[in-house]
């Protein structure tokens, strides 16, 4: 029995009719015209006559038959045969169960028709097949091989997770999964996404132009997805931790490519705020003041065609004002903790109580266990060396010198974009530059000088506490931040951020790892679930969204939010040609129309092409002899 890969293209066969045309407009005869000259030729022309009929009709035959050849040629025939439509086939289904998959079109889910598709492989598959199904957006599920019926059910079980999809990974472990277990079978992948043009940026998902290896079917992307509008992300202070009997200011970032809408902002499940939003903007909102201990809430936009990342969770642990204490003359810093402290922002400790001690020069370092250091150099270049023996000592790698008449330069600070604007405006003279002593992490610097010095920079002592070491004396010289407007704000951030212990509430995606503290023994979801963990083991963030507390016993050792990526919310597809460079390698764009035929298309049997196209070019070599023999 004999099937088409390409029925479509058997209509080249009405290209017969063109040696059939022209066959016949050569029968037409002209007037006669009596010639007595040739009347002798006509006893030849009668006895020849047939002959020459019997050769026109030979050449017709032969053109039509080449013709019909290209045309059953290009419809890729094949041969059934008696084991099914194609040969054992190991078959991986990469299904891209991200969040946008999770796009209503109508009332139907963009997944729900992935799935579909995935599952008219099984239902086309024969006993002989064997299938692995990839779940692309969580790559720590187990992908077991089965037979059709099991990987049905699997598919049909798969739900979208507010994560991205790893698409790069996904196809080089199915690639791995063909390599070892497809035992002889020949191998296929199926790959089953949105075509979100995030998914692949900066990435190369083929396996090479030059390289054989399974080929990979790509379902073609809608062309025009929905705009959309998503929460981003979720600030509380600027990044600072909430103080106790403060209201808390929270900014929230939004993406997409929609109009403005309505934003709302909850706290513990209650309405506290709202406003509105558009893309690439961050509304600010105000939450009334709060008591000290865990604030966790969520701030929602209106519902949209993308519901998952209409909201974003959020949790904090709202301190009591720092505790803070100066030793050394720093009355430029003095003045701007009294503003603080007028504002219950922080709290004047002495030194030997201090959460925070601003040390200048070096005095009184080390401090005591437990305590974060604020370090600053001393006015006179001549103490630089006791700072510098006071710094060693408390465990900083870090050390200051001297240099001299130093330029105007400006500040950047990049993981702070708030401090970063304040510092826009300011030009920075310092006659001190920061020198690493031995490996440090680049992350350890706060704040950077234009020309690429660092300027401010942070990290871990031994016992566990933060310190902060400042290049400028902050001693309100010309040039210095101390006389600018940006110097509260600057020391609020010394004293309440970097210096502190790191706030808790990480916004984490999911599948992502956490360490735990070393007393937990369980982590509660946001549905109420218990969840037993070891004590300083790593944690894999569960899928679900919401706030996970973790517990030691009935005691709140910490918390964390899990949120979707922001680049989900992102809808932007590649077209055809952007998705097949991406691939490269194998693969195949296939419509999603065309999808039920092009599965297993190199596999329905023996495809007979080549006989068609081998009989195609013999025929018209005949064609050619019999024309040029007459």
């Amino acid at each position: 029995m004999i099937g088409f890969l390409a029925p479509a293209l058997l209509a080249l066969a009405v290209a017969a009719a063109v040696p059939i045309l022209l066959h016949l407009l050569q029968r037409q005869q002209g007037r006669r015209v009596v010639f007595p000259a040739i009347r002798y030729l006509r006893l030849a022309e009668r006895e020849h006559a047939r002959r020459i009929r019997l050769r026109q009709l030979l050449l017709l035959l032969l053109r039509v038959a080449a013709v019909m050849a290209l045309a059953f040629a290009a419809a890729r025939p094949f041969l059934r045969g008696g084991q099914g439509e194609h040969r054992p086939t190991a078959v991986v289904v990469v299904l891209d169960n991200s969040l946008s998959a999770s796009l209503v079109r109508g009332d139907r889910r963009l997944l729900d028709e992935l799935k579909g598709l995935a599952l008219a492989a099984t239902d086309a598959a024969g006993p002989d097949d064997r299938f692995w199904v990839i779940r692309a957006a969580e790559p720590w599920a187990a992908a077991p091989p089965g037979d059709a019926r099991a990987a049905a059910d699997l598919i049909r079980g798969v739900a979208p997770v507010p994560a991205g999809a790893d698409l790069p990974a996904a196809l080089e472990r199915a690639r791995g999964l063909l390599g070892a277990g497809a035992d002889g079978r020949v191998g296929e992948i199926h790959l089953l996404t949105d075509g979100q043009a995030t998914e692949f940026a900066g990435t190369d998902a083929g396996a090479g132009e030059d390289d054989a290896g399974p080929p990979v079917l790509v379902v073609a992307p809608d062309r025009d997805p929905p705009a959309n509008l998503g929460v981003a992300a979720v600030s509380l202070e600027g990044g600072l931790a909430p103080r106790a009997g403060q209201r808390v200011s929270v900014g929230v970032a939004l993406a997409g490519g929609r109009d403005s809408t309505g934003l709302r902002l909850l706290a513990h499940d209650t309405l506290r705020a709202v406003g509105r939003g558009a893309a690439g903007s961050v509304a600010l909102l105000m939450l009334p003041a709060q008591p000290e201990g865990v604030l966790e809430g969520r701030a929602e936009l209106e519902a949209d065609e993308l519901r998952a990342d209409d909201r974003r969770h959020y949790v904090a642990r709202v301190l009591p004002p720092a505790a803070v204490a100066v030793v050394g003359e720093a009355p430029f810093v003095e003045g701007a903790l009294d503003i603080l402290a007028d504002g219950g922002r922080v709290r004047r400790a002495p030194a030997r109580s201090a959460d925070v001690v601003v040390s200048v020069g070096g005095a009184g370092l080390p401090t005591r266990p437990g305590a974060a250091v604020i370090a600053l150099p001393p006015a006179d270049p001549v103490a630089l060396p006791a700072l510098n023996r006071a710094l060693a000592e408390a465990g900083v790698p870090w050390r200051v010198e001297a240099q001299g008449e130093a330029a105007g330069d400006r500040a950047d600070a990049p993981a702070d974009p708030e401090l970063a604007a304040l510092l826009a405006d300011v030009e920075l003279r310092t006659p001190y530059r920061l020198r690493a002593e031995g490996d440090v992490d680049a992350a350890e610097v706060r704040v950077r000088l234009a020309g690429g010095d660092p300027w401010a920079v942070g990290g871990a002592l031994p016992d566990g506490a933060r310190y902060l070491l400042v290049a400028g004396p902050l001693d309100g010289r010309e040039g210095d931040v101390a006389a600018t407007a940006a110097m509260v704000p600057l020391v609020d951030r010394l004293v309440a951020g970097w210096a502190s212990a790191i706030p808790e509430g990480a916004d984490l995606a999911p599948g992502a790892w956490v360490p735990l503290p070393g007393r937990a023994d369980a982590v509660v979801g946001p549905e109420g679930e218990r969840i037993g963990v070891e004590g300083g083991a790593p944690f894999r963030v569960p899928p679900a969204p919401g706030v996970y507390r973790v517990l030691a016993g009935d005691s709140l050792l910490g918390a964390f939010a899990v949120n979707p990526p922001p680049r989900e919310s992102e809808l932007t597809r590649l077209d055809e040609r952007a998705l097949r460079s991406a691939l490269g390698g194998e693969a195949r764009v296939v419509a999603k129309d065309d999808w039920s035929r092009e599965i297993f298309r190199a596999r329905r049997g023996r495809e007979a092409w080549r006989l068609a196209a081998l009989a195609a070019l013999l025929l018209l070599l005949a064609e050619m002899l019999v024309a040029a023999g007459g």
